[in-house]
């Protein structure tokens, strides 16, 4: 040794691998002291697929072996890879806090030099004997083993004696490293396991979703005298916000909706699910359209936070009175074409979006309809398609009216609405769509 930080300081690069534990020509009973470890290690750690029961076992393994004061695990954590003490305890068995205080100079230069790092007596390390940390805590000796796998720095083992107990040795060094490496495929396979529960959570969130909204699905159209309607929707993901909803009060009158809900997948899903399945239930409470309005409003207002709104269009056909009474919450104005010809108009009349103000009043208005005439309802994710022409140029309310012009007057609703979708998909050129899009199409036949 060629200085006095070098006689009381001792490195060992950190084991990348389990195997490489074994691979130096050690003394035998140093060799079988490593092997002993490494054999409890497995015993005690391979079993954990979760952090919290593999930590503890971590700690009870430490203190088996080593005559350490206190011992802690840190990992890494955030984009910045910032080291967090997740767990420790004294050797009483006193659990810590994860806020517990350690030296910090140790840990930085032993993660910094990717090396196994022991400090035989603080008080006697020029380097170290002046550190803040060190001096607060009343540290004598310290070992420091960073967890790595694949060159990648998992975490740390810490491990200290605090003044008036012993020292750790170079075999101490040895068997915290060899447990480190150990640790660090326990750890990997830990966030692997996560990872994995966690996509198969996703995927079930997603298969229940996906099973509420195939439940809730427009299966029947209305069937009343004067009426020919049609509707679909597609989610930009397996699961989507947007809805269309049909219900036959009685024998005389039937309940249109569209709405989009704001956001997509789950969540969108979720209370699209809500809305929809409400407005079926008040559907046939004889309110009136500006009332089931006002209940849709309240019902998204309690249910979700501010930042979550939905759009919608409500609809009430009356095949007596060949009437259509309309309210447009905030959603984008359908189309009415006279006769299913231009000039197109919009359906306006209604109020604010749902969800935003507890007690919101909303507006309709009645139109007459007359064989031929055409009404047009859509989400944004349909106006808002893009070009596929590398123009991004949207479809918009004109190209929709557009697309419309093409049609024969004669048209009935579903071949509207095919013809619609056909159009979308090559304007598109068949991408995946950005947002969710639905479509509804009524007609007033004779």
């Amino acid at each position: 040794m060629s200085n006095s930080t070098q006689v009381i300081r001792w490195r060992q690069g950190a084991y990348d691998e389990p195997q490489a534990v074994l691979t130096e020509g050690l003394p035998d009973d140093r060799q079988s002291r490593r092997v002993g470890v490494l054999i409890r290690a497995a015993n005690a750690l391979g079993v954990s697929l979760t952090q919290k029961d593999l930590l503890p076992a971590l700690l009870d393994l430490i203190f088996e072996e080593l005559a350490a004061d206190r011992a802690a695990v840190l990992l890494s954590v955030g984009a910045g890879k910032k080291q967090r003490v997740v767990i420790s305890r004294s050797a009483a068995g006193v659990e810590r806090q994860p806020d517990l205080q350690l030296s910090h100079s140790i840990v930085s230069e032993a993660i910094q030099s990717k090396e196994s790092l022991l400090i035989l007596d603080a008080r006697d390390d020029a380097h170290l004997r002046d550190q803040d940390s060190v001096v607060r805590l009343g540290i004598r000796s310290a070992i420091c083993a960073p967890m790595l796998r694949k060159g990648r720095v998992l975490g740390v083992l810490y491990v200290d004696t605090s003044e008036g107990s012993q020292r750790f040795g170079r075999d101490d060094l040895d068997l915290l490293g060899a447990m480190a490496s150990m640790a660090a495929v326990g750890i990997e396979r830990t966030q692997l396991y996560r990872i994995a529960a966690e996509r198969e959570r996703l995927r079930s969130e997603l298969a229940i979703a996906a099973s509420i909204q195939s439940g809730l699905a427009l299966e029947e159209h209305p069937i009343l005298p004067g009426l020919d309607f049609h509707a679909c929707t597609r989610p930009a993901k397996h699961v989507g916000g947007d809805l269309c909803e049909a219900v036959q009060i009685d024998d005389r009158r039937a309940l249109l909706a569209v709405a989009d809900v704001t956001g997509k997948g789950v969540p969108a899903a979720i209370l699209s699910a809500s809305v929809q399945s409400s407005i079926r239930s008040l559907a046939r409470a004889g309110l009136e359209l500006s009332e089931l309005a006002a209940w849709i409003n309240n019902l998204v207002y309690e249910q979700t936070d501010p930042s979550r709104f939905v759009t919608c269009f409500l609809a009430c056909y009356d095949s007596r009175e060949r009437t259509l009474r309309s309210c447009c919450a905030g959603h984008d104005r359908p189309l009415f074409l006279p006769g299913g010809r231009e000039p197109a108009e919009e359906l306006s009349v209604g109020g604010l979006v749902l969800g935003v103000r507890r007690d919101e009043r909303y507006e309709c208005e009645t139109r007459a309809l007359k064989p031929g005439d055409l009404v047009v309802c859509y989400t944004d994710g349909v106006t808002e398609a893009r070009s596929k022409d590398g123009s991004h140029e949207e479809l918009g309310i004109d190209g929709l009216i557009r697309v419309l012009a093409e049609l024969s007057p004669e048209a009935d609703a579903e071949a509207v609405t095919k013809h619609l979708w056909r159009t979308i998909e090559t304007f598109t050129g068949g991408s995946e769509p950005a947002d969710d899009r639905a479509l509804a199409v009524l007609r007033a036949v004779p």
